[in-house]
């Protein structure tokens, strides 16, 4: 019985011990990184004042001890619930023990509900239901409070953790003034980075999760390039211009280059330490693809805006 009991704490140890977390290692990578806004968490190349909101606290990303203490505050604030959602949990954990107790004093003797009853006996039904309620209600003090935070956070996601497009951004509701309809043309090829494809404009995304913490699936890198181009006798500059195409799963045998390639991008961005699951997602235009293209008033800070155009622009 001794060794049953110790061998089901053990396996209970290991469900509950979280995997240690990979060091990104100290001094300097070897390869140059970007700079991590504190604010915006907008990617830039040079340090200084940043190109997305203008904050002045930005991490050098090249150093390792910056990228583990980012990612030793991800893995605590991953794991960490709102105390909203422990007062939640304990109201209702106290609401439960408490009716579970007047249920049982209020019950009549030999009434069914008692999970043990002897007729005649009605201290047993009273310790039964009470015992019951009070095990409930222990339940979901431990357990309610992280699915309350996963609620909280899946209906209410959050950016992305890091970004990289065209600055200033393109703010939401901001006036078109002219909308272009073709096949993109442009005098260079990009690389799109998980897949190989060649391409006038790419956007990745890396969809993060750690099944052991409060946290959905979350968002942790959502970034775009896009080369000099032309759509129907409109020419725009790719480092102005965003592309907003909804990125899609890369499967395995889609992505191009090994593990050292994936290791070695994310690595630039700080996110080499992570440590669960990382899905990646991406979407192109190819070249002589079919795209809209959404352009600015003249004069406005923002570039024009990329898109994908739909089967029925086509």
């Amino acid at each position: 019985m001794r060794a049953m009991t110790r061998g089901l704490k053990e396996r209970i140890r290991a469900r509950r011990k979280q995997p240690q977390r990979v060091s990104a290692g100290s001094g300097r990578a070897e390869v140059a990184c970007y700079h991590l806004c504190a604010e915006c968490r907008h990617l830039g190349e040079a340090a200084g004042a940043c190109a997305g909101c203008g904050a002045t606290v930005v991490f050098d990303l090249a150093e390792n001890a910056i990228v583990d203490r980012l990612a030793e505050e991800d893995d605590a604030e991953r794991a960490s619930t709102p105390w909203a959602a422990r007062w939640a949990a304990a109201a209702a954990g106290a609401v439960v023990a408490v009716g579970a107790v007047s249920l049982g004093m209020g019950a009549e003797e030999g009434a069914p509900i008692y999970p043990v009853s002897f007729e005649g006996t009605f201290i047993w039904g009273l310790v039964g239901v009470t015992l019951l309620g009070l095990v409930t209600a222990i339940l979901m003090g431990m357990t309610l409070p992280r699915l309350l935070t996963w609620g909280w956070y899946h209906t209410r996601p959050r950016g992305p953790a890091r970004w990289r497009h065209a600055v200033p951004q393109v703010p939401d509701g901001a006036p078109v003034a002219r909308t272009v309809q073709g096949r993109a043309r442009g005098e260079g090829v990009l690389t799109a980075p998980f897949t190989g494809r060649p391409c006038l404009a790419w956007r990745v995304g890396v969809l993060f999760d750690r099944p052991w913490d409060a946290r959905p699936p979350e968002w942790v890198l959502d970034e775009g390039a896009v080369a000099d181009l032309e759509v129907d006798g409109h020419r725009v500059e790719g480092t102005r211009t965003t592309f907003m195409g909804q990125p899609e799963l890369v499967r395995a045998e889609q992505r191009a280059g090994d593990a050292e390639a994936l290791r070695r991008f994310l690595r630039v961005r700080g996110l080499a330490v992570l440590e669960g699951e990382a899905e990646l997602f991406e979407a192109i235009v190819p070249p002589e693809g079919h795209v809209t293209l959404h352009v600015p008033a003249t004069g406005a800070a923002f570039g024009p805006v990329l898109d994908l155009a739909t089967e029925a622009a086509r």
